[in-house]
């Protein structure tokens, strides 16, 4: 048929309508494009399997239909893959727009017909038409200072659906959903205790956010406050926490958190008024025991003590107290008193720090009647003779009124220097030829073991008040101002300086003994008298 219609074409013959071939739609700048100028055009690479349309047009032509030229043919634009934005409401399918139509010229050519996107999935070959999809709890929310368009359709250039996908995943933010797991919940913060975490523990105590892995007998044994509270929660074991109120050493009512973690009992003890380094200081004493008690070396001390510090003690007695340790309290009052000592043998030069002092009288109300008298006597002697005592800045909080303490040392103060100006010319009688008897036995001795010589003391007073003044003035008067038991001993302590100003042996010893007289003397009004008003509420 086409090779007649192309001879009555060549000839002048009339060729019938249907014999026309249609204009072709693909044009050129300079005009239409003859079949001979233009090159048999390739159709777009056909999906897999062929469309509806292609499988009806296929039929229709495999019934008699006259063959297409492929010039003649109208391409058909493949449609491409769309790009799914999810939102809250629905799912909009955008589809990237085309070429710009070509005027169609009029002829049998029919256009290709415009159809909805066809997404395919990649796990199966059969076109589909885009489905919304089903919302899940994660969110896409763009960002707000994004500067891609919302609306893709009012572009003039729409990018591949590659280079949309990357570019909106960038400005995506998932928003989580408001409740997560339970193993998402982070735990109460602690830390270990460098020393005291014994694998094989079976216990946990938690103070100041520290905790402790202890053994439960040892600790039963050492203390009936803790002994008193693990039987409590043995009683409740079926309930996985609960709050145990009890009393404490300290005669107040505490409470006890208890919880169970990784199968083990876990205490709180911040409520009883425990400090952490006083606890530390006890734990060492019941982990350590008797090598703790001969040695003072607990388990976290390197180098070892032959006597406990003051400090350290104190710690103990507090924890102790509290917690009901009453055998380790009891041992560490007993060092105590043997460092702290009140009695008119100890010599009082040897002056203690004013932080050991400080730490017995910061002790609370509730400790100072467990506490020895002797040695809150010492401790606030030791206050009162220091030379910190008019710091205001002196880290000492006590129950004491400032005004008594005052008074206290201004009492210590007088006896001191009515003391010091005596030169007991007065009082001391020179035993010139009579030998004075032997201080380590009551029984006489020989005449000849002290033979008769001159005594300064016989000489006239300005004499022995110019010696006076020269060996007790100028060095002892202002050191020992407010500390009358510490001068004392040391003018007991002068027994060369007398003897080489000239005294007699005789009047040496008498000397001697009269201010040791006065030494007891002081001690004891001080004892009975001033501290005791010190004391009183």
């Amino acid at each position: 048929m086409l090779q007649l219609a192309e001879y009555g074409r060549k000839h002048g013959l009339p060729v019938p309508s249907r014999l026309q071939p249609n204009p072709s739609p693909c044009l050129d700048r300079d005009g239409p494009r003859s079949q001979s100028d233009e090159p048999p055009r390739a159709r777009a690479t056909p999906p897999k399997r062929k469309t509806q349309s292609s499988q009806k047009q296929g039929q229709k032509s495999s019934r008699g239909k006259k063959p297409v030229h492929p010039a003649q043919e109208t391409p058909v634009a493949r449609p491409e893959s769309p790009i799914v934005v999810e939102s809250d409401s629905e799912l909009q399918t955008l589809k990237n727009p085309g070429r710009k139509s070509v005027p169609q010229a009029q002829g049998t050519c029919t256009p290709a017909r415009r159809e909805s996107p066809i997404i395919v999935d990649s796990d199966s070959e059969e076109p589909q038409k885009p489905t919304p999809r089903k919302k899940t709890q994660k969110r896409i929310v763009f960002s707000e200072d994004s500067d891609m368009d919302t609306d893709p359709l009012s572009q003039n250039f729409a990018p591949s659906v590659q280079q949309t996908q990357t570019r909106a995943e960038s400005l995506i933010q998932v928003i989580e959903p408001e409740h997560q797991s339970s193993t998402a919940a982070n735990p109460a913060a602690f830390r270990r205790h460098e020393t005291f975490w014994f694998a094989d523990g079976s216990l946990f105590l938690q103070l100041a956010g520290v905790r402790f892995k202890m053994h439960r007998s040892r600790l039963r044994r050492a203390s009936a406050f803790l002994e008193q509270l693990f039987a409590i929660r043995e009683d409740s074991f079926e309930e996985e926490s609960m709050n145990i109120a009890l009393n404490s050493g300290d005669a107040l009512k505490v409470g006890v958190p208890v919880e169970e973690v990784a199968g083990l009992d876990l205490y709180i003890l911040d409520g009883i008024g425990v400090k952490l380094a006083d606890f530390e200081v006890l734990m060492n004493a019941v982990d350590s025991g008797l090598e703790y008690v001969y040695t003072g070396r607990g388990a976290s001390q390197v180098q070892v003590q032959k006597t406990p510090s003051v400090a350290m003690l104190v710690s103990t007695i507090r924890a102790a107290t509290t917690l009901q340790c009453e055998s380790i309290r009891s041992w560490a009052i007993a060092c105590i008193q043997e460092i702290w000592t009140w009695s008119p043998e100890f010599d009082f030069r040897k002056s203690l720090l004013l932080v050991d002092a400080s730490e017995i009288l910061n002790l609370p109300r509730t400790h100072w009647h467990k506490i020895p008298a002797t040695v809150l006597a010492r401790t606030l002697y030791e206050l009162l003779r220091s030379p910190h005592f008019d710091d205001k800045n002196m880290d000492i909080n006590l129950l004491i009124p400032r005004r008594r303490l005052n008074d206290a040392r201004g009492k210590l103060q007088d006896a001191w220097v009515s003391i010091a100006a005596d030169a007991l010319s007065s009082v001391v009688l020179c035993p010139c030829g009579v030998p004075p008897p032997c201080e380590s036995s009551s029984a006489d001795t020989d005449d000849t073991a002290f033979p008769p010589a001159h005594c300064i003391s016989q000489s006239p007073s300005d004499v022995v008040r110019d010696i006076h003044i020269r060996t007790v003035h100028t060095s002892l008067l202002d050191n020992h101002l407010s500390d009358p038991l510490g001068g004392l001993d040391a003018l007991i302590a002068m027994e060369e300086v007398w003897l080489a100003e000239g005294y007699c042996p005789g009047c040496v010893y008498l000397r001697r003994k009269l201010w040791k007289g006065k030494k007891d003397k002081l001690m004891s009004e001080m004892f009975n008298v001033w501290f005791q008003d010190l004391m009183k509420k």
